[in-house]
């Protein structure tokens, strides 16, 4: 494994801690649509995003959260502009705001996992006045946020993954009976933006069931 300089690596930090921004948990107050999450939980954005910790590894292709650090790979930061790693970082804190790390559990590791990007995903999208942009990486596309031609931020996690799974059984069906040539699910696409690594999450769920 590579080993960044000292130096290097004290940049790739402070850049990271400089574009942290409390003030967006202030906007998404405002922004999130009614009933879905109460004041005290999007206050939260506040806390976590100022206390949060920021760590670089070099093994992961993207960023990623354990729900205590956010990590990223320092190839990929150098790709980012400020606009997409302010995106980079909403993402990752809002995993950690909605505690998708400690969520389904019993739940597909891959179908969950999109499930949680497009919730995330959609209300970043909310909070941007719907500017596709916001949501947008020049290297990636434009990140997953629409579950059958809804927004994601519609619904929770779990809603969101019993939609998937329906529309997954549903295109098997269709496979098995030769009535479709697609072989897409739709619940992946070859351009799907952002892809944060979850595989954190399943250790955190288990440490967290068996303490």
């Amino acid at each position: 494994m590579a080993v960044l300089p000292k130096l290097k690596r004290f940049q790739y930090l402070k850049t990271l801690k400089f574009r942290r921004r409390p003030f967006y948990a202030l906007f998404l107050v405002d922004r999130l649509p009614p009933g879905r999450y109460n004041i005290e939980e999007i206050s939260m954005f506040n806390f976590l995003l100022m206390h949060m910790k920021f760590g670089l590894d070099a093994n992961c292709d993207t960023a990623y959260t354990d729900g205590e650090v956010i990590n990223f790979s320092p190839k990929f930061l150098d790709e980012l502009s400020d606009r997409e790693l302010d995106f980079v970082m909403m993402h990752e804190i809002m995993h950690v705001a909605l505690k998708h790390c400690y969520r389904g559990k019993k739940a597909d590791d891959f179908l969950f996992n999109v499930a949680c990007d497009i919730v995330v995903n959609s209300n970043i999208l909310y909070s941007n006045n719907m500017d596709i942009n916001s949501i947008t990486l020049k290297n990636y596309g434009e990140s997953m946020h629409l579950i059958d031609k809804q927004e994601g931020y519609n619904f929770t996690a779990e809603e969101v993954y019993d939609k998937l799974i329906k529309n997954a059984q549903k295109q098997l069906k269709k496979s098995n009976s030769g009535s479709s040539k697609s072989s897409s699910n739709g619940t992946k696409s070859s351009n799907s933006g952002l892809q944060d690594d979850h595989s954190k999450w399943k250790e955190k769920s288990d440490h967290i069931f068996q303490s």
